[in-house]
């Protein structure tokens, strides 16, 4: 299945993956119908696999859908973000390969989101795959957008705070409208 491969590689070979990716002919739009759709799925599967069987149900399951929306937005967002700040990095402005290393980069932190249902190692978890996302992007940037060696460190951190700001910015906005509770944990 090319969705194991490619999350397999990411993690094992990110450097000789990177060269994969920037080979591959793919739009954004296909890059969301073959990998995003599905990987933003997996931590709101977790944390809705934490609510299964609770009082809480169904602020569960809406928590898990605006989670899983805020993440297919939060891909276009820090994309763009990224291309407009690349040239402060002495990097390459690419709207596509700033997609591509976006949505990558993400994928450890997207996959060990999955967890979230196991209260404690859940989080850890999460914090383990948001650090080697760092990881990932960090070998992505000179592949993708020509990041030169001494604005690697820089540009990654620009990169995962872009993520995260956006993201959570983007779940506090919608949880304000929808009225759901995002600071809220399975079993809270």
């Amino acid at each position: 299945m090319e969705l194991i491969t490619r999350l397999q590689n990411i993690l094992l070979s990110p450097k000789t993956e990177w060269q994969t990716i920037k080979r591959e002919a793919l739009t954004i739009a296909q890059i969301y119908g073959k990998y995003l759709f599905f990987f933003a799925a997996l931590p709101s599967a977790g944390y809705l696999l934490g609510f299964l069987g609770g009082p809480n149900f169904v602020g569960g399951l809406r928590l898990a859908i605006i989670s899983y929306v805020i993440w297919l937005l939060t891909f276009n967002f820090s994309a763009a973000i990224i291309e407009r700040l690349a040239p402060a990095f002495a990097s390459t402005s690419n709207a596509n390969y700033a997609f591509k290393l976006v949505s990558f980069s993400v994928l450890p932190m997207l996959a060990a989101g999955v967890l979230m249902f196991i209260p404690n190692l859940g989080l850890i978890l999460s914090v383990i795959g948001l650090a080697y996302s760092a990881y990932v992007c960090y070998i992505g940037l000179p592949i993708m957008l020509q990041t030169p060696s001494e604005k690697l460190i820089p540009f990654t951190a620009a990169v995962l705070v872009t993520v995260l700001v956006i993201y959570f910015g983007l779940l506090f906005v919608l949880g304000v409208v929808f009225g759901a509770k995002f600071w809220q944990f399975p079993g809270a």
